[in-house]
Order: structure tokens, then sequence, then C-alpha cells
């Protein structure tokens, strides 16, 4: 019988330091498992399997190199890929991805693949890297519409004359082929799915992924986003599935036993009425079917907590965990930033506490200083600035980053034209954790690293004994012990009490032991990050910056 071939599709580890690294032992890429799918579903007798470096576990007997790195050798001497794919979406993971392209290229003639393929934001904005190291082909945009067409055009020795939006090497040029069908075309040369086939998407199967546990499974309804933030790479027109179609595949997902989601649109809302209308049908299954454990954790714009009829709803579908894009309390930033939300100090204080009240956990995500023009603030008033705010809207968890500027925004077109991008550090430090470019005047990067630690420090340690760190891990410990002890008193103690509830009661005491459990685990990541810190810092010297 004719071997059938098989394509192996990659999502590389993070750097060591990025902040998802915890969270993505959890879940998966859903890019990764898109196109898994997708190719799985275009050329039949082709196997597919799709790997994430980032979620690959020992205990499910995945192989390792001397490094402890997943080993690509021993899976190719196991089950020899014919084609290749690489997702080089995050900045940070792009070091990795040039690395196992190397890696592939450099084993023996009998296990190398007929073609690798690398796709992702990072690897679209900067294609010739990729294919400098030995990568076939890289897309432009979304791989699915085209997929199929591409992996038998490469298994056949075919031309790829006829395929939109890649770049690959003809005659020792570099070729990128424009969209042909202009329906696939978002941003400028940029494959999309269009909006009259986003029903079309198949469920993402996650049977086709290796050596991964997964215990939240991302999904997606509206892709692109309306907003034109300056610093975002993501500019497409947003496209939805249908209502009816999202629901199905969440029930399946359902079906097949998972009960945390995370739901990876950049804004939620973006569809209104889409989003009200899978909601009430969620709320209603739940209803209908006594579902209890069924959890959604959102990204969201912070004005939708205008709509408290809308805030209800939600709580009845099951969304428990909102991720709040606030980036600034700076107004000048803000605008800046051209940020569709209020600059009102106040509003966005008071907007945060509205999620907070009707029962959300809220993990609001900071940028501390970003670059104006024609604006100048000291570090100490900017840290006044952001603590303020921290102090008085009281999030749960909180995620304050560097200003990454990332290739193909018009942050990074400004910033780089002012010859102001610290290139020279390595992709590695592209990670929202350090500061890759020159901040403006007076501020310095090594000030506004420092910064951000003492902001991050002064909210996830005890604050007042703030350079007694393991101080501080020992008090957590003490308080989640305290916390867990104290249920079977404080439950029947709070039912007296006017407008509690049992339910209210537990929910309460649940909120106080998560954010402690969660703000111990996040002590922890800024301690480590600062004890690496000083190699960067010794960086940060030698750039001048």
């Amino acid at each position: 019988m004719k071997k059938r071939p098989l394509f192996r599709v990659i999502d590389p580890q993070y750097g060591k330091d990025n902040i998802y690294r915890r969270a993505a032992k959890k879940t998966i890429s859903l890019g990764l498992v898109a196109v898994a799918t997708a190719a799985h579903e275009q050329i039949p007798n082709l196997e597919v399997e799709a790997v994430s470096e980032n979620n690959y576990w020992p205990s499910r007997k995945a192989p390792f190199d001397k490094n402890e790195n997943p080993d690509h050798l021993v899976l190719q001497q196991e089950r020899p890929a014919d084609i290749i794919g690489i997702s080089a979406n995050i900045t940070n993971a792009a070091p990795r991805a040039l690395e196992i392209i190397r890696l592939y290229r450099s084993l023996p003639q009998n296990l190398q693949p007929k073609a690798i393929i690398v796709g992702g934001w990072h690897a679209g904005d900067l294609p010739q890297d990729f294919l400098d190291a030995g990568a076939n082909v890289v897309v432009h945009g979304k791989a699915e519409p085209i997929i199929g067409q591409l992996i038998s055009a490469l298994l056949s020795n075919g031309n790829l004359e006829s395929i939109s939006g890649i770049s690959y090497t003809s005659q020792g040029q570099t070729v990128r082929n424009p969209i042909f069908d202009k329906r696939y075309e978002g941003q400028t040369g940029f494959l999309i799915v269009p909006p009259e086939e986003m029903d079309s998407i198949p469920f993402p199967n996650f049977g086709l992924v290796r050596f991964a546990k997964i215990s939240v499974a991302p999904i997606m309804r509206t892709d692109g986003c309306s907003g034109k933030c300056k610093f975002c790479r993501v500019k497409a027109e947003p496209r939805s599935i249908s209502p009816t179609r999202f629901v199905q595949g969440i029930k399946v997902l359902y079906s097949q036993g998972f009960r945390q989601f995370f739901l990876v649109d950049d804004r939620s809302e973006e569809d209104l009425e889409g989003y009200i209308a899978w909601l009430t049908k969620i709320a209603a299954w739940r209803k209908e079917r006594k579902i209890h454990r069924l959890n959604f954790t959102i990204q969201s714009r912070l004005m939708t907590a205008r709509n408290t009829e809308l805030l209800s709803l939600m709580r009845k579908a099951g969304i428990s965990t909102v991720a709040i894009g606030v980036e600034s309390v700076i107004p000048q930033e803000l605008k800046s930033m051209v940020k569709p939300m209020t600059r009102d100090f106040n509003e966005i204080v008071d907007l945060v506490k509205t999620w907070k009240r009707f029962g959300f956990f809220t993990h609001v995500m900071l940028i501390f200083g970003f670059p104006v023009e024609k604006f100048s603030m000291d570090i100490k008033e900017r840290i006044k600035w952001f603590w303020r705010f921290l102090k008085k809207a009281e999030p749960d968890t909180i995620q304050i980053l560097a200003l990454t500027p990332i290739p193909g925004t018009e942050t990074w077109d400004e910033l780089a034209a002012q010859n102001r991008i610290l290139t020279d550090l390595g992709w590695e430090y592209w990670d929202g954790l350090h500061v890759v470019f020159k901040p403006d005047p007076p501020m310095t990067a090594k000030q506004v690293q420092q910064a951000i630690l003492q902001l991050q420090r002064k909210f996830y340690a005890f604050h007042y004994i703030l350079h007694m760190r393991w101080v501080s891990l020992v008090l957590y410990l003490i308080e989640i012990g305290v916390i867990t002890i104290s249920l079977p008193i404080v439950w029947p103690l709070a039912l007296p009490f006017k407008g509690f509830s049992a339910k209210k009661a537990f929910q309460a005491w649940y909120r106080a032991w998560r954010n402690t459990k969660r703000r111990a685990g996040a002590h922890l990541i800024v301690q480590s990050v600062e004890a690496k810190l000083s190699q960067f810092m010794a960086k940060l010297n030698n750039a001048n910056a």
C-alpha cells in the first residue's frame, strides 16, 4: 500500500521568561489546531499531527533532547513527516522557530522533510529571515484558505505561482504572490477567511494534538478588530461565525469533556448582536440541561461595563473571568495609542469596579511608558498615576507590560523611523517583560524596566514588606491556609446578614481564596524575572538606553 504523507505542524516554545508559559501548559494555540484541522479536512489520506512545544509533557511520553527541549530528531525517526508547518506568530518565539527550521534542515537526508512551511504574524512581516534559514514557503495571514492547495503542491513538486499570499524562493530570488481572489484579502497582502465562509471553518480537532494536556479549550467567534490601536497588529475588519454555529461548537467540545474555555477574540463584543445571541443560547442551554460546570474567560473592552444588562447575561452564560485591556490611565498615552475608550481616570476606575460588582474576576492589562509625541512626564509621576489606579480600582489580577513594538504596526514604524527600537538585543526579549525601545525623555529604558517591576511587586507582594520578598510568599501560603479552613466558619456566619445567600457567601470566600493563590503565583513569577534581569540591564547599558 502507498504510504500516507504526514503533515506535522509545530508551535515553537516561547522564550524562557515569557509570561504566558505557565498558562500555555493548560491550553493550546488555536491557530495551530485550526491549520492542522483544515489540512486534515482538505486533503484525503493526509495524516496530520500538531505539536505544541509549550504544552508538551513527559508524562505523555514526549521525547526531549539533552537541552530539555522537544526532540524533533526522535519525532522524525519515529514518525517521519513529509511536510513541516511552523507557527512564528509571537515575536518572542521567533528564535526557536528559526532553530527548528535549521534543525530539520540538518537532519540526515532520509529524515529531512520534503518542505517546511512557516506562518504567523511575525513570519508574515519578516519572511526573509525564515526563507534564509531553510523554509520553503512563508504564508502571509490565515493559512486555512490555502493550506490544502499548498501542501498538495509541495508534495507533488507542483507550481507555487498560483497560490495566494505566500512568499518563496525561485531562481535565487524571493517571490511574494499577491492574493488572487480579493475576497480573501484583509490587510494588504494578508490572507483572511471572508465573512461568508466563517461558518465553513471546521470545529477544531484537538484529537490531532500530541503530548499535550488541554484543560482549557481555546475557541474563536470573531476574527479581526475594528479598533485601530497603534501598537496592535490585528487590523483586519472583523468577521464572525454565526451564533448558532458557534454554540454548536461549544456543545461539541463540552460533550468531549471540556468545561473551561478561553475565547481568543480580541474583543468578544465586537459583533454585539451576535454576542448577545450566543450568550442567550448558552444561558438557555445551561438552564435546560442543569449545567453548572461551564466557565468562559474572555477578552473584553472596558466600556462594555456600561451595558449592565449585557453583564448580567454574560454571567448567566458562564463567563467568569474578563481580561480587560485598559493599557493606560494617563490620558495623553491613551490618545497616543488611539485606544477607543474613555480617558477619564475616575470613569476607568468605576468601570473596573462595575465588572467586579457583577461577579467577574477582572484581569487588567496595562502598558507602562507608552511613547507620546511632545509630552513629558517623569518616571515617578507615571508610577503615581498607575499605583493610584490599582489602589482605587482593586482589580483581581494585573499584567503590567513594557511596550513591545511589533513589526507591522504603526508604533513599530514610528519608533523605527526615530531609531529607537533596540533590535540588537534579540527577539527573545520581545515578550512584554523587557524594555526593547528607547522611551520618551526624561525616562530611560532602565528606569522603565525597574518601574514595571516595582509596580508589580507592590501589587503582588505585601508591599509594606516589599524588600523581604520570601517573607511575602510565606505570608501568602499562610493566608491560603487560613482562608481554606475558614470556609466552614465564615459561610454560616455570613448567612444571617441582609442580602447574603449561601451562594453569595461562597462566591465571596472563593474570590479571596482564588485571588490569594493567583497573587502568590504571580509574586513568584515577578521574583523569577527580577532574579534574571541583571544580564539584560547590562545589555541596556551597552545600548545606551
